[in-house]
């Protein structure tokens, strides 16, 4: 996984607006090459020494997850358990494989975490330029979906069939993101508010007094373009899944690097989806699962569940947008006014 996850994203930028109704400075934070892409903090507390201790704690408590669900590494406890039958795992990789199982049944198999083994056939082919024929990927699809993944919450164990590679990308990087948040929050209470952005995946926190997260939108999803939306984001998460640089050419095709688990294929449907959840592990989950399921179904999906909201492009540029997501949206010109962006 989370090794060299950059996707090119539609996050741009990341704003605080306001006055706080507590004595609180705010702290930024900036490194590059963790989960192998770019880090932001940004910390609202009422000392230096305070927000200092949050950074460190926060670049540690993403590297231990990091040895935990990496498969981009040989000796991490996922990659350990890809190599066996199964058998007893840490609390951390049962609770993430357990969430994949949930979404894997939300989504209709939209999003899975057990195509470890169709994903590396796709980055064999994009070495090889030989693509595999679509009618063997369908049937390793189906039965990788039909397969019986055993979890047992009282001995947080995971029996493993051969058919199932576990590869969690879909929602690992947000997953971490709420862990290490929420460590933050819970061990410096002085802290009043913190934002986490790793290679786009963003998480917001903060109570009543803290002023609005402000997220920009880019017309094509990289850091130069145009702003073509800002968004408010407070005590919720944001993260998007698109095509580009990391997208597969095998021979004379060009696919997307996003393998359907539905068909063993790169998903054809969709340029880009952008999500807003309650949490960054559901942004991340949703943002990979709706480019797999296309408008009609990820719209129904997103129009369903509180707190969910999304805008999503079609290959042919066509742009399609949730029923509350214009309520996040902040005139760009008041923002440009302001001097905020």
């Amino acid at each position: 996984m989370v090794r060299r996850i950059s996707l090119t994203l539609a996050i741009v930028g990341c704003f605080l607006s306001g006055l706080t109704a507590v004595r609180a400075e705010t702290f930024t934070f900036r490194s590059e090459y963790v989960l192998g892409t770019s880090f932001e903090m940004i910390v609202s507390t009422r000392d230096q020494a305070t927000a200092a201790r949050a950074h460190a704690m926060a670049l540690g408590e993403i590297e231990r997850l990091e040895q935990i669900l990496s498969t981009w590494q040989r000796e991490t406890e996922i990659s350990n358990l890809n190599m066996s039958d199964g058998g007893v795992v840490s609390q951390e990789l049962f609770d993430v494989l357990s969430l994949c199982e949930g979404f894997l049944t939300s989504t209709k198999n939209a999003l899975s975490c057990r195509i470890g083994d169709v994903v590396d056939t796709w980055r064999e082919a994009a070495k090889t330029g030989v693509s595999p024929l679509p009618v063997a990927m369908n049937k390793r699809a189906a039965d990788i979906s039909a397969a019986d993944v055993a979890l047992d919450p009282q001995n947080t164990s995971v029996g493993r069939p051969s058919s199932v590679s576990f590869i969690v990308d879909g929602l690992a990087k947000g997953w971490i993101i709420d862990q290490t948040v929420e460590k933050i929050v819970s061990s410096l209470p002085s802290i009043h508010g913190v934002m986490i952005n790793i290679g786009g995946d963003i998480r917001a926190y903060g109570d009543a007094t803290i002023p609005q997260y402000r997220i920009g939108i880019a017309e094509k999803g990289g850091a130069s373009e145009t702003l073509s939306e800002v968004i408010r984001v407070q005590n919720a998460a944001i993260a998007s899944s698109g095509n580009g640089a990391r997208d597969l050419m095998a021979g004379e095709a060009t696919y997307s690097h996003i393998i359907s688990p539905r068909t063993g294929m790169p998903q054809s449907k969709m340029s880009r989806a952008t999500v807003v959840a309650p949490d960054a592990m559901t942004a991340d989950a949703l943002a990979t699962a709706f480019m797999v399921m296309g408008v009609g179904e990820a719209l129904e999906y997103a129009n369903t569940r509180e707190g969910v909201e999304a805008v999503l492009t079609t290959k042919g540029g066509a742009r399609f947008a949730s029923n509350g997501w214009s309520d996040l949206l902040v005139p760009i010109d008041q923002i440009i006014s302001n001097r905020e962006v």
